[in-house]
């Protein structure tokens, strides 16, 4: 079984891996029977991606009410007419730098 760690501490418990999003995509392409805890868009997904593989929902309604608080189009107009500023802590900002650092790194050496 494989959980968010955004689940309630009684479920990560239970779980036999706690982990994101992309750990459990890539988790699901080398087991062939999983049950998933996470937002039912992925499971779908990972249904119609993999669709000989025996995926279960840990429940048939799980719905991350804050994934669907914002869209795409919130973003472009909060990007656009500059509102809706995060402030972060200096510790959080250093750590955020570095990974998008790597992040460019990774897409320059993708493009040679």
């Amino acid at each position: 079984m494989l959980v968010h760690p955004e689940c309630n501490i009684e479920v990560s418990k239970l779980a036999d891996i706690v982990c994101s999003t992309s750990q459990m995509i890539n988790y699901t392409k080398t087991h062939n029977k999983l049950i998933i805890g996470t937002e039912l868009g992925l499971l779908e997904q990972l249904k119609t991606k993999y669709p000989d593989k025996e995926i279960i929902p840990l429940q048939n309604q799980m719905n991350c009410l804050d994934m669907r608080k914002l869209s795409l189009e919130d973003a472009y107009y909060s990007l656009l007419n500059e509102e809706n500023e995060v402030i972060l802590e200096p510790i959080i900002q250093e750590k955020c730098l570095s990974s998008l650092e790597r992040m460019k790194t990774l897409l320059k050496h993708n493009k040679q």
